[in-house]
């Protein structure tokens, strides 16, 4: 019964991709196994579909974000320190700029906050404005090798987040409550690679990040001046790009990062 089931899974892998093309169109036997794994040209008289490539749309484009992470700091003041967890969700709107063939540069804008969810830090800040921008690097590009290619990037953001009626303890042990604004800087360093399978770009890589916070304490017993700063600082990212059209002008992107900070980020992006 294996070996059946075997050979029909066998038989359904080197049909499917023959039925998508026409009589005259169609690889032959394994042939048409290595077209549809990889989407590359079985010999120099069939080409496959073309995969994404953003060189063949104009030098603008738009991308809407949508993002959460949690991440671990440390807050230092009065000569104290204290490690909790912070959560910030973020809705971003990102205008790209290509200027040249593999160099990108980009302005981010929309709306972010700040909240912990530890039960000794516990706080919930306001949406307040976010901006920043980065700018991407091609550095080598295969297009005969699952059209591989290696890039660096690098990234800065920063809001501001308003948390009411935060609760304090005061010398003599009693809850003191009084509002907090966060003033939130981060910024990274990313270089990945990415490849092709047909109409969608997976990619990976590493980063190193920072961020850090300018904690002001309105009144009470901890009025004044707090920092706040990231404990890890490298990790790894993992994504991918799905094109909707075959001239590529709408994608959407999914993608991941983890340990230095646990996130998540959905974007649709359309290139004019």
């Amino acid at each position: 019964m294996a070996s059946l089931v075997s050979v029909a899974a066998l038989v359904f892998v080197l049909a499917v991709p023959q039925l998508a093309l026409g009589a005259d169109e169609r690889p032959d036997g394994l042939e048409g196994l290595r077209w549809f794994r990889y989407g590359l040209p079985s010999d120099e008289r069939r080409e496959p579909p073309e995969g994404p490539t953003r060189e063949r749309t104009s030098p603008f484009g738009l991308e809407v974000l949508a993002s959460e992470l949690r991440r671990g700091v440390t807050e230092r003041g009065a000569g104290e320190r204290f490690d909790f967890d912070v959560r910030s969700t973020r809705l971003l709107a990102r205008a790209t700029f290509r200027p040249a063939r593999g160099l990108l540069f980009y302005g981010l804008v929309g709306q972010a906050d700040l909240d912990s969810p530890s039960e000794d830090a516990d706080f919930d800040g306001d949406f307040g404005l976010a901006y920043g921008g980065g700018a991407g690097i091609v550095l080598s590009r295969e297009q005969d090798r699952y059209d591989t290619t290696l890039f660096l990037e690098g990234r800065y953001l920063q809001f501001e987040s308003e948390a009411a009626a935060v609760a304090f303890t005061g010398a003599g042990g009693d809850t003191v409550r009084a509002d907090e604004t966060f003033r939130w800087r981060e910024w990274e360093a990313r270089a990945g690679v990415s490849w092709r399978i047909h109409t969608t770009r997976p990619y990976l890589g590493l980063r190193y990040s920072d961020a850090e916070a300018d904690a002001r304490v309105s009144s009470g017993p901890a009025a004044g001046e707090l920092r706040l700063r990231a404990r890890e600082h490298v990790g790894g990212f993992v994504g991918l790009d799905v094109y909707f059209s075959a001239e590529r002008r709408i994608g959407l992107t999914v993608e991941a990062s983890f340990p230095d900070q646990v996130a998540g980020q959905v974007g649709l992006r359309v290139w004019f």
